[in-house]
């Protein structure tokens, strides 16, 4: 666990661990475009590495009619 602001933070631990993806949810929002966009925009346009973003709930197909569901995690286990 890292404190500090949660952009730079993501954007220095992809520096340093030299992460080849960096993956999270994106929820977005027409009000957060007018105060600089939203976490996930600003990791996208900053990140050293290429970046998925997704639904924080989604569906990802992964073989033929095969589908896996993908939810976000609203708690963080130790």
């Amino acid at each position: 666990m890292k404190l500090g602001k949660i952009v730079e933070e993501i954007l220095a631990t992809a520096r340093e661990e030299q992460c080849d993806l960096v993956v999270m949810a994106s929820e977005g929002g027409r009000l957060r475009h007018l105060f600089g966009g939203t976490i996930s925009e600003r990791i996208v346009r900053y990140a050293p590495c290429p970046v998925l973003t997704m639904q924080p709930s989604a569906q990802i197909r992964f073989e033929k009619d095969q589908w896996l569901e993908v939810k976000q995690i609203a708690q963080w286990a130790a």
